[in-house]
């Protein structure tokens, strides 16, 4: 009987011990990949510059993987794990920067630090903590300044004002702004002491030359420099540089302007885009050291004159008296709706010119074509460059036309 039970019991334990081993070799070729940060330690206070990131990684049986490390929000670095370099497990280091002006430090306080791990195989796992920074406080803003507005884009010419601020006491630090084209190269760097407070905020004003710079889209970059040579956390904003006047006159000509009419007309063209806060508002006329009143045809657009591409051209027509005979030195401005200028005055000599016209007819004869002479005498030294006709009766007046082209020949006689 005894010998019957053990023969049974025997081969339930050389089964059991035959199941338990495909059972163990699943299990380690379903071990889940880890990773835990080795230094820096979790907690501690970060030195700035290199900062190398020690990891042990286990693939879990993955042939190759990729580690991420991420410090706060703008801080970042990764490395490939090649097949064969983590078979059973290793330390891998990931050297992230922190202090530069390319990799700032977060604000100061705890941040986390956190190791990623990605396998061949798909799978994720992450570690970390928290770690400490002490430096600079971060840029809370940047803003443009013209007449006392603030713009968060900017459009300038030669010159602007931009005012860096904080939330918090900047201490011993500094404000550095970098002026970068698309390329990240700089085109202006300078620095500024905070020398101002609003309320809770403290300001360091800058006053920056464009001059050299060549119009085009920038981005002005601001960070806090502290004792130490390194930088916190920063803020951006745009600038349009132009150096193209936006206002042109027809009458922007060196050359005396000749007339034999006392009235003045000319027109004006606008090409945005116009500096910070500018749309175009009125012509300011002066004759001989005397504001002139003007008109406009037609009036100007309500665009955001700031956006690039847009131009309009209106007709200035000169208001009140008509100029007398004689030389007059003419000022043209452009103002925008706060009586700022816009592009550069155009200084103008105008001559009002006498001259003498003969007319020579027959006998008119109703219902039949009669020939008309009439002939013109340019003052002394002068040509004149157009002659319009216009007959006129009482109650009745028509425009014939101009005599000549401008620009191509004296005018002279000419026969209807």
């Amino acid at each position: 009987m005894r010998l019957r039970l053990i023969a049974p019991v025997a081969l339930a334990a050389v089964g059991l011990t035959s199941a338990l081993a495909p059972a163990g070799a699943v299990a380690n070729a379903t071990a889940e990949p880890s990773v835990s940060v080795l230094t820096p330690v979790i907690d501690s206070t970060i030195g700035m510059g290199d900062l190398p990131v020690k990891v042990a990684v286990d693939l879990g049986g993955a042939a190759s993987g990729r580690l991420d490390v991420t410090l706060g929000y703008y801080i970042s670095g990764q490395t490939d794990i090649p097949a064969g370099s983590c078979d059973s497990g290793c330390e891998v280091t990931v050297t992230v920067k922190i202090g530069d002006w390319e990799h700032p430090r977060p604000v100061f306080g705890y941040h986390l630090l956190s190791a990623k791990l990605t396998t061949s195989s798909g799978a994720e796992t992450s570690a970390g903590g928290q770690v400490y920074f002490s430096g600079p406080v971060a840029v809370a803003e940047v803003r443009h300044i013209r007449d006392s507005q603030v713009y968060g884009e900017a459009v300038v010419d030669a010159d602007g004002t931009f005012r860096v601020s904080t939330q918090n006491p900047p201490g011993d630090a500094v404000a550095e702004v970098r002026l970068v084209d698309s390329a990240g190269v700089a085109h202006l760097t300078a620095s500024a002491p905070f020398t101002a407070t609003r309320g809770v905020a403290h300001d360091a004003l800058f006053d920056l030359d464009f001059q050299a710079v060549p119009s085009g889209l920038y981005r002005l970059q601001t960070r806090n420099r502290g004792t130490d040579g390194f930088y916190g956390s920063g803020q951006e904003a745009y600038v349009r540089v132009n150096h193209v006047d936006p206002a042109v006159f027809d009458a922007a000509d060196d050359k005396p302007l000749v007339v034999g009419t006392a009235g003045f007309t000319t027109n004006v063209k606008v090409q945005s885009p116009l500096l910070s806060g500018s749309k175009p508002s009125t012509v300011q006329l002066t004759v001989d050291g005397v504001n002139r009143t003007t008109s406009l045809t037609p009036t100007w657009q309500s665009w955001n004159w700031q956006t690039p591409g847009l131009a309009q051209t209106v007709h200035v027509t000169m208001d009140g008296p008509q100029l007398a005979l004689g030389t007059h030195q003419l000022t043209l401005k452009l103002l925008d709706t706060t009586g700022r200028l816009i592009g550069k005055p155009v200084e103008r000599t105008v001559e009002v010119s006498d001259f003498k016209v003969s007319v020579t007819a027959p006998t008119l004869v109703v219902g039949r074509r009669s020939p008309v002479a009439l002939s013109v005498d340019a003052p002394a030294g002068r040509l004149l460059s157009r002659c319009d006709v216009q007959l006129s009766a009482p109650g009745y007046s028509y425009a014939v036309g101009s005599w000549c082209a401008p620009r191509r020949r004296p005018c002279g006689s000419r026969h209807w």
